[in-house]
């Protein structure tokens, strides 16, 4: 899913990165090196509100836009029920 600039998570998360490691954010913000990771590579979609409020908190982006582009809400700023149990 993107953004309505139409980025999606991953570049959203590498361009508030900039250049820091992975170390270095995951020491400061607590988010697991391989969820930053994961997320970045496209690996992995989704991620808990929780970890998307810390990375947002953290790199002074937007909660709403991380969300967005996590699939969490859609374009009408609507929760999307998570599919999985």
């Amino acid at each position: 899913m993107t953004t309505e600039n139409g980025k999606d998570i991953g570049t959203i998360l590498r361009e508030a990165r900039g250049e820091r490691s992975y170390r270095v954010v995951q020491k400061e913000c607590g988010v697991p090196l391989a969820t930053l990771a994961a997320m970045e590579s496209g690996e992995r979609k989704k991620c808990s509100t929780e970890r998307l409020r810390q990375l947002a908190n953290y790199y002074g982006v937007s909660f709403t836009e991380l969300m967005r582009a996590a699939g969490h809400i859609d374009e009408r700023q609507r929760i999307v029920p998570d599919k999985v149990k």
